[in-house]
Parts: C-alpha cells; structure tokens; sequence
C-alpha cells in the first residue's frame, strides 16, 4: 500500500541481500521477476531455486488431497519427498527451506526428512473437516498471489462434489486493490464464489465470466449463513482473507 510498486518493494527487501557479508549466502526463486536485479545486490554466494536449471528444484509433482508428492533435486542427489500440505506455492516455499538447511550445513535427506515433518499452522491451507465439510482454512493472510494460488490448490485436488470459495478483503494493496481483486477473481478454481465485504466488488464482478455461481455478502457471518444453504459432504470449501476480516470466523461458526 506505501511503497508504490512492485520495483519499490523489490529495492527495499533487496537491502538485505546488500547487507549480507562476502561469505554469507542469498537465496531467491530463480523465476521471481526480479531475481536478476537481485543478484546484482549482493557480495554473497547466490543460491537459486525453483527453474529447472536452479540449484535446488522439484520434479514430478503430484498433489493429492492430503499434500504434495514431488523428487527433490539438491546437492547432485534425487529424494522422493511429500509436503503435508497440498499447493505449488507450497513446493517453491519448500525449496527455499531446502536451499537455507543446506546453507546451514543439513544433508538433502535432513531436508527431505524435515520437510515430511513439517508441522501445519493454523490458518495456512489447513485442512479442517466440521460437520462432516471438507475446508481449507487459509485464513491467515492474503495477497492477489497468494489467493490466486489458493484457488489453484482448490482447483487441483479430487473433488466429487462442488468446490466452493469464501473469499474475503485483501488489505494494504492501495490504490491497487481494484486490480487486485479483479486477478484473483479472474483465476479459475470454483464452482461456486462467496465473496465477503463490499471491498470484493471487484472479485465478483469479475469472475461473473468464469464461475458458474457467484454471490456476494456483507459479513463472514452472512458467509456462514448462505454457505450451509449451499454445501454438501462432497464439496471442498476454501475459506481465505487477510488477517483483520476474520475469515477463520466463517469455519468456527459452520
């Protein structure tokens, strides 16, 4: 919201990288639009990962409804590797923890071994079942990307009934918050959309073109009210928004 723009952001975090000593080490997603600017910022070793030429990578991956399934590429070793948690997002996530473990001196099987055990934390794509209803709780937080890849999760796992989105406010995106809602309304993923608060105009408007059914309500709690009107035992439910909507509140209270 205050810094601008995208390239303002990417100066910004790029001060770390500047901060680091001769033998420290900078570690980015070699596909982040700014990787190579960030690799101009620093004195340190880089260490990249992500595309297929990176220094830690994943290949055949696989999600399923319980996590994801993909080959660990590090430190010239191949290791079959599972995520309990479902989402691409979720992988690239995970090999930056890879690329650090390393840095720290961890063999590629700690990291894979680490990675299996990785404990979830509430809020980030947490699978939850109430009353018999599949959720998704991502409730923590979010971004255009980072709804944009919740949508993509929901759209990816087996589903035999409706995949159904409530999808809250997004705050601190400034005068780019219309923009913002319109790409995370725009990306595919649900059979039916809740969007929450009148701050999701846009999301709605929107994805009118892509979604089947597509509602808008005022609260979480008016979310709540049509969602039991609408769900069944086969649907997966995605719930997201930032922080201060309180998007958690539409789960606690099915």
């Amino acid at each position: 919201e205050y810094m601008g723009s995208r390239e303002a952001i990417a100066a910004e975090k790029s001060e770390l990288l500047a901060a680091l000593r001769p033998d420290g080490t900078a570690i980015f997603p070699a596909s982040d639009d700014f990787a190579k600017f960030l690799a101009t910022r620093t004195r340190a070793c880089c260490v990249t990962t992500g595309a297929e030429d990176s220094d830690v990578r994943a290949e055949n991956i696989e999600i399923t409804s319980e996590g994801t399934n993909f080959l660990l590429v590090a430190g010239g070793v191949q290791i079959a590797t599972r995520l309990p948690v479902p989402g691409l997002h979720m992988v690239s996530n995970a090999l930056l923890a890879v690329a650090a473990g390393l840095a720290c001196g961890l063999s590629p099987e700690e990291c894979a071994e680490g990675l299996e055990q990785t404990p979830l934390i509430g809020g980030r794509l947490m699978r939850r079942t109430v009353k018999g209803i599949v959720f998704l709780d991502d409730s923590y937080n979010a971004n255009p990307d980072s709804m944009s890849a919740a949508l993509g999760v929901l759209k990816s796992l087996p589903c035999s009934g409706k995949r159904i989105a409530v999808l809250g406010r997004m705050g601190e995106l400034g005068s780019h918050a219309e923009a913002g809602y319109r790409k995370v309304g725009s990306t595919p993923g649900a059979d039916i959309l809740i969007a929450v608060g009148p701050e999701t105009a846009p999301l709605a408007a929107a994805a009118e073109s892509i979604t089947p059914r597509v509602h808008s309500v005022p609260t979480p709690a008016d979310a709540t009210t049509l969602l039991r009107s609408l769900v069944s035992v086969q649907d997966i439910v995605l719930v997201k928004g930032s922080r201060s909507a309180r998007m958690e509140t539409v789960i606690d209270t099915f």
